[in-house]
């Protein structure tokens, strides 16, 4: 049986947190740790990613590599930018097909997927096309137009959402 989205995020996220504090623990210990940090804007917040290693290479490595993952998924997932991978999904939906999507999608995809079913629909992953008509009303401070909302709504609705037989085969 797969672990659900949540528990696999809960199990990276406790990992690391582990590895900080050993690095913590560690690092009051042994003077011979580097300590790297940096901070830098992507997905529209600040991050900040601080990190013990015993070289500096191993050290400078792995903070590429922290900030080349966070880039990919922010190039897959972000609702901002019109060319990733999740505005490419919705946009070329709905799909007669399957659609092999990223690991990262399919993973937030399957997560959203859960919230929808324990919440009855009130989160809603599909919603996209009504939040687009008030992202506009907002900028415009025009409200949307009635035959508009009512069109997006027909298009909202997690149920709408599909897994196909492989874990990454998606359809809207």
């Amino acid at each position: 049986m797969n672990a659900s989205p949540f528990k696999q995020g809960n199990a990276i996220a406790i990992g690391w947190v582990l590895v900080l504090i050993c690095g913590v623990v560690l690092g009051e210990t042994n003077d011979s740790l580097v300590f790297r940090q940096q901070t830098d804007s992507c997905m529209g917040t600040k991050w900040h990613i601080a990190l013990y290693a015993d070289r500096p290479e191993t050290a400078n490595t792995a903070l590429a590599g922290a900030w080349q993952e966070i880039r990919e998924i922010d190039r897959c997932l972000s609702n901002y930018a019109k060319d990733s991978e999740l505005n490419q999904f919705c946009r070329s939906s709905p799909h007669a097909e399957f659609i092999q999507v990223s690991e990262h999608l399919a993973t937030v995809l399957l997560a959203a997927q859960s919230v929808s079913e324990q919440t009855d629909g009130y989160f809603d992953v599909t919603i996209g096309p009504i939040a687009n008509l008030w992202r506009r009303a907002r900028a415009t401070h025009r409200l949307p137009n009635p035959d508009r909302l009512r069109a997006a709504r027909q298009c909202v609705n997690y149920r709408f959402v599909e897994f196909g037989p492989a874990r990454r085969m998606v359809r809207i």
